[in-house]
């Protein structure tokens, strides 16, 4: 529940960033516009990845911890 709320607040955030920037700033705006949905998608990816390792390796210990 907290990775959909983080991730929706991270999403949420970068896209008004990102439309603040193309609205406001003209043509710069548009190229940080672009570079700063970049990084908030990269980051959502992260947090991505850093979850389903953080999930498979909660899994292999539980499941080392049944066998003992």
């Amino acid at each position: 529940m907290v990775y959909l709320c983080v991730g929706g607040v991270l999403v949420f955030a970068g896209s008004g960033t990102s439309y603040f920037f193309a609205a406001h700033t003209g043509d710069q705006g548009g190229i940080a516009a672009y570079f700063f949905q970049l990084a908030v998608i990269a980051a959502y990816i992260l947090m991505s990845v850093v979850l389903v390792g953080l999930n498979w390796y909660l899994l292999l210990r539980n499941s080392s911890a049944k066998n003992n």
